[in-house]
This record gives C-alpha cells, structure tokens and sequence, in this order.
C-alpha cells in the first residue's frame, strides 16, 4: 500500500512538468521529488553503516537496508517531479551505488521506471552491481528514455531489499543525455586459466563487453594479436541489451601455452557491422604463462562445500578452474556437507580440518580459502615427487580391491598411509537439495564467478552440474598403514581391504579413483589420480609379490572370539601381521620369520571392543589388508 500511496501523491503535487531537468541533490528537493520512507537525502557521513558505506559523492538520494537492521523493510521508490523527455535526448543518465549483495541469498534490486501518469509506472532499467576499478563504487547509470520523446514523465528510482536485510542503493547527477546507438567497450580480458597453466596447455581467451549505446549489439568485430600475429575475429549471433547490457565472448582456444609469456592483445574494430563505435575502452591486454611441472606429481586438494552455503559456488569455481589448467596434476575432491551428494564419513573427517565453509585443505596440512589456491597448487607441481603412484583395481559384484603401487624415486624407509578416494563429475539432481545457494547473484563477480554471477539465488537444480564430488573413502579418511622400506627404484605394493562401490554413482564414466600417499606425520607424499575404467584395466608392476593376494583369508568375520589368518607365500619370506583399529592406532603385532607356502596365524582378539579392525600382512614388498569385525 505504501507505494500506491508515494504514486497518488505524485499525481497531486507535480502537475508541471519541468522542461530543462537536472539533479544533484544539493538543494531542497521536499517540494519537488516524492520518496518513500525508505529515502533519505545526505552525504555519506550521514548515510553509512557498518555494511554500507558508499564513498563520498557530496550530497544524494539513498536507502540504507543494512542501517535499518534486521526484520525491516525498507522497500520503496524516489520519484522525480512531472518532467518533459527532450526530443533530442534518449536516455537518463545518472551516478549510482549498488552492492547488490544479496545476503543471506534475498535478491535486493534496484530499478529505474518511467510513468506518464504518476500510477503506471515500467520498468526501463534493472542496474546490476557498480563497479569502478573491478572495485564496488560509484558509476554510470543508463536508462532509454527514447520511447517518451517529446513527453512528460515521471522518473522513478526502486529499491527492493528481497524482503531480507540486505545493504542498500544510492543515486546522484541524474540528466537527459543523448547516447549514440553503438558504445561498445571492453571491460575486461583474460585467459580460462587467468595468468598460470603448464607449458602445452591450449586455454581460451574471454572477453567482457559492455554495451551502453542505445542499439542492441547483435555481432562484433575483434582484432586479437598473439605474440604479434593479429588475427581477426567477427563474432556473430549475439543479443546484448542496450544501455548497459554485457555478455562475455569466448575466444576458444586461443592459446597453447609456453614457457614464455603470452602475450594477447584484443581490440574492437567492428561493431553491428560497421565501424562507428562510441566507445574509447575498445582495447584489452592480457597474458598467460606455461609453466614445467614435475613428472607424475600430484596436489591434492580437498574443498568443503554444501548445497545450501552461500558463499560455496566460489569454491565450485576454483577448483573447476585449477581442473582444467592443471589437469592431471591437480587432484580435487569436492567433499560436500548436509546435501544429498554428502558422503558422512568423509564430511565428518575434513570438518576437523577446517573453520567454515567455503574452505579448502591443501596437501593436508593448511586451510587456504578457494579462491587463494592457485600459487600454491602451481608452486607445489613443479616439486619433483619423492614416489610415483599408480593404481590397479578389481570389481567383483560391486566389490572394489584398490591396489595401488608405490615407485620409490628416492629411498624410502618408514611409516606410511595410503588413502583411497572415489569421486565422480557431471553430478546432477531433480530435488532442491541441488540447488545451490548463491551469493554471487547479480553481483557482477568477475571469471571465474561469473556464471553465478548471472544465475538466481538459488541456482536451480536443473541448471546446476557438479564436478569432483567425493563418493566415497577407501581405507578411511586416515587411510591404511603402511610400513615402506626401499630404495629409489623400486616398487612396494599396498592391497587396500575390499569395499562396495557407493550406490550413489550416476555414472561410472564420470567416475575417478584418487589416492594418496601420506607420511608418519600425515603430511601428503604424493597423490594422482585414474578414471575408474583405467584403474580397472591398469597392469601392476611386473615385478614378483610374494603374498598370492588371493589366498589372503580371515575367518570367521565376524567373529565373537579369536580369528584366523590364512595366506599363501609364493616364496621364503618374512612376514608382519598388524592389527589396527578404525582411528589407525596399532593395536597388535605379530612377526613369522622365513615362512613359505600356506601360513595359518592366529588373530587374538583379547581386549578388543567390539567394531571394525584393520589386519595388515607385509611379505616382502606387498601389503595386503582385509577387514575384521568384532563382536562378542
């Protein structure tokens, strides 16, 4: 009702129409503009707060929603006095400052409408984030006007805060101007792997482009230099608002990266198929650097996400980013807490690692928020690592025997912890659970946050596709010992205990096994990973094993007593049993020296709770675990 009644008044007390408008706001405006009681006339020492605190811009018009506090609203309009649209002029022009924050996930708006009556009032302008510098500031505002030539107008400005507590909306210098129909410009430019990738790497080059004329721009002509050799490239197909509409063009790929810089130069020399273009911000330079990484060395990363976290498509983004620039040495694992992709086991062992969420924990051992990931992923993968991992794999029935080979690069001789993990990409879901809460909505958030940026809050499910979900831990989240001792060159062999295939996969394509290799103080050793069908088809190490990983056999399991181990040594060998419980503390150890043939060991099971154990068996360089529950 509130804003009816701001229209009506409008009606009653602006009943001649201005003919030459301009505001600034410096003066009394009471007899003149209409504001809701949301509105206020001051300067920015008047109208800050903890949240909202547009720089100084001497006097204007604003609504403070972050001022209010919570539970109020603070919705509602500024409208201008009756004015008549110069023939010569087709746009308002004005200042403005938006956030556009959407806190909590409530979308707060800020509209510009025209009204011939004071009661109909359209829309001709929805403003996205302002920005100046990639910085949220004060900037220039558009809004076409060309449709009311010659006619008295009531001008609005409309300020929703999403029925939430949100941050606010400010406007300043509004006048009629006459805008040229093409001014196209670029704001910025960059390469798919902004600044880093590894040497051979073919990345694509994105384009931002502004258009603030009055005509749509439907195809634009670009001069793009690599190294010197310029090329050009006419985009067609495109539909870009006038007055401050934007799209991104994808220059795709543009660049296979070399241990030199790149360099990339674009510039606009063609706009809706000719060359007149307002626009001076018509160039854009970038550059790419390929960079040497170390043969066969992994960096692990695990992200900490969830459906319903506001601030967690930042981390979707990252590690989409760190995926495709560094491809095979990048091993991420999207562990997602309280939705449907949330694999419990793994979401309760990463949550002691980290203070929030989005987070990322990088190598194990440090939490780095996503979007700082870059310089230390890269830094790490040139780090020559100490041991080469593959992996071979059976299924049977649904039951998966991981094996995964250690080639030792230097000489290695202690206590280890190998660590299995499934993840799938290209995950998808109907219900609202797959939905993904998004702050970054119509903030203007630049690559790689861009998609969301022009996506609602929520995202809906349909639209959403998520990559590096972890399904699932194999060998638990602190993974199965390892005792390791041998020289650079050779080879040690760890059989993971059997364990289902998650029931959750979609599709076992899209399906990776990872697995890392972490050191007595559980700081990560090297990690990699495989496509499933890979693992499944990967031949081990020729090399002998000593243990006929077949034969291997406790029984009974479970079992209310003592158990017995039952093996088959292919060869004269030593051979250590550990039993160790789900945290990976040793619970007891047993040493048969030269044993050959089949070996029969019993498993005590004196002062053992009742749960789930671990029984490793070394021979030579093979381990071999199995599962062993108790339950008395």
């Amino acid at each position: 009702m509130k804003n009816i009644f701001t229209f009506l008044f409008v009606c009653a007390v602006s009943l001649t129409a201005f003919a030459q408008f301009t505001e600034d706001f410096e003066g009394d405006i009471s007899g003149t503009w209409s504001l809701d009681a949301a509105w206020v006339q001051g300067t920015s020492t008047d109208i800050a707060s903890q949240y909202f605190d547009p720089p100084a811009h001497t006097t204007y018009i604003s609504v403070n929603d972050d001022g209010a506090g919570s539970g109020v609203d603070l919705s509602g309009y500024a409208v201008s006095p009756l004015v008549t649209v110069p023939t010569d002029m087709n746009a308002i022009t004005f200042q403005y400052y938006f956030i556009d924050g959407d806190y909590n996930g409530d979308d707060e708006t800020a509209k510009v409408l025209v009204s011939t009556d004071g009661v109909n009032f359209a829309e001709i302008a929805n403003l996205v984030q302002s920005t100046a510098g990639g910085d949220v500031d004060w900037t220039d505002g558009f809004a076409s006007v060309a449709d009311y030539a010659g006619m008295d107008v009531y001008i609005a400005f409309g300020y929703d805060d999403g029925q939430g507590w949100n941050y606010g909306f400010c406007i300043d210098d509004i006048a009629f101007d006459n805008v040229a129909a093409n001014i196209v410009s670029i704001t910025s430019a960059a390469s798919s792997c902004l600044a880093s990738t590894f040497v051979g790497n073919t990345v694509d080059g994105l384009i931002n482009i502004s258009n603030t004329g009055v005509a749509a721009l439907t195809d634009i002509e670009l001069a793009v230099t690599v190294d010197g050799v310029t090329e050009n490239v006419t985009v067609s197909g495109l539909n870009v608002a006038p007055l401050s509409g934007s799209t991104r063009v994808d220059l795709v790929d543009l660049i296979t990266a070399s241990a030199a810089a790149s360099n990339v130069t674009v510039e606009i020399v063609g706009v809706n198929g000719g060359t007149d273009n307002g626009s001076s911000d018509v160039t854009s330079s970038f550059s790419v650097t390929g960079y040497e990484l170390a043969e066969n060395r992994g960096v692990l990363v695990e992200e900490a996400t969830g459906t319903w976290c506001t601030w967690c498509p930042r981390g979707g983004a990252f590690m989409d980013l760190l995926k495709e620039c560094f491809d095979q040495h990048f091993v991420g694992v999207a562990v997602h807490n309280a939705d449907p992709m949330a694999d419990n086991a793994y979401d309760s062992g990463l949550g002691g690692l980290i203070s929030g969420y989005p987070s990322a924990v990088f190598e194990r051992n440090e939490e780095i928020d996503p979007s700082a990931l870059i310089a230390p992923v890269l830094a790490r993968a040139q780090e020559v690592a100490p041991a080469t991992l593959r992996a071979g794999a059976t299924n049977d029935g649904g039951s998966l025997t991981l094996a995964v080979e250690v080639h030792a690069n230097v000489d290695m001789d202690g206590s280890y912890k190998l660590i299995g993990i499934i993840t799938e990409d290209g995950v998808t879901g109907t219900s609202s659970g797959y939905a993904q809460v998004n702050a970054y909505s119509g903030s203007g958030a630049a690559y790689p946050l861009d998609w969301y940026s022009a996506q609602p809050s929520p995202v809906p499910a349909s639209e959403m596709v998520y990559n590096e979900v972890g399904r699932g831990l194999i060998g638990g989240f602190a993974g199965e010992n390892a005792t390791i001792s041998i020289a650079a060159g050779e080879s040690f062999t760890h059989y993971f205990a059997a364990t289902t295939m998650p029931n959750t996969i979609q599709n076992n394509d899209n399906v990776y096994i990872n697995f890392v290799l972490l050191d007595g103080s559980g700081n990560v050793v090297n990690a990699w990973k495989q496509g499933y069908q890979e693992t499944l088809d990967y031949v081990l190490s020729a090399e002998e094993t000593v243990i006929n990983v077949e034969s291997v056999r406790v029984s009974p399991n479970p079992t209310a007593a003592d158990a017995t181990l039952t093996l088959t040594l292919e060869e004269a060998s030593d051979v250590a049993i550990d039993v160790v419980n789900v945290s990976g503390k040793l619970v007891s150890t047993t040493v048969l020296n030269n044993q050959n043939g089949v070996v029969t060991v019993p498993v005590s099971t004196v002062g053992l709770v009742n749960g789930m154990y671990f029984v490793n068996v070394k021979a030579g360089n093979t381990i071999v675990t199995k599962r062993l529950v108790v339950n008395k």
